[in-house]
């Protein structure tokens, strides 16, 4: 079963995206100086084009990537975003969860944080996926002797989510914050 077109064009960066956007605004114009209808069908193309790349820009694309736990093709999905700005809100906080992750990854304890509290205050689609947020930002308050941060964490990570594999990990993450 083949993707639909948007979604396959979700692959692309998002400045291939405004480059092809570009190029039909170009054809939409040419095509109107001999009076056309094309040429709105190429206007519509490009303001489509433009509106995705900036709006959703390649958020989608790298959580795809997480869920295989593809780091390396995550971050460069993400330093495909020019604007992050310019997100749709839902994006941005899912940019700002990715965001926060590469930060871990890279050991940047801070600017993770920042990223993850953002992400877990922002437009987050499921209530699983703001538990596993808020278990990110636990694992990060035990990593700098913060237990009531990480425990305040583990709370709302547990009221938000009944999966067993997160139920899982916060049972670890609160084993661990018990040992300490």
């Amino acid at each position: 079963m083949t993707k639909p077109l948007l979604r396959q064009l979700q692959q692309l960066s998002p400045d291939v995206r405004l480059i092809l956007a570009g190029l039909a605004l170009i054809c939409g114009f040419y095509l109107s100086l001999f009076v056309s209808v094309w040429g709105m069908l190429f206007f519509a193309v490009a303001v489509l084009l433009s509106w995705d790349a900036l709006r959703y820009g390649s958020v989608w694309p790298a959580f795809d990537a997480f869920k295989r736990h593809q780091l390396d093709q995550m971050g460069a999905y993400l330093l495909g975003i020019r604007w992050p700005s310019l997100l749709s809100p839902r994006s941005l906080a899912y940019y700002n969860w990715l965001k926060g992750v590469l930060d871990i990854s890279a050991g940047r304890q801070a600017a993770a944080k920042v990223h993850l509290l953002a992400a877990a205050s922002g437009a987050i689609r499921t209530e699983t996926d703001r538990s596993l947020i808020h278990c990110l930002l636990a694992e990060l308050a035990i990593q700098q002797a913060e237990p009531t941060v990480a425990a305040d964490h583990l709370r709302l990570a547990a009221a938000l989510s009944s999966q067993a594999q997160v139920r899982g990990m916060i049972t670890r993450l609160q084993a661990r914050l018990d040992e300490r």
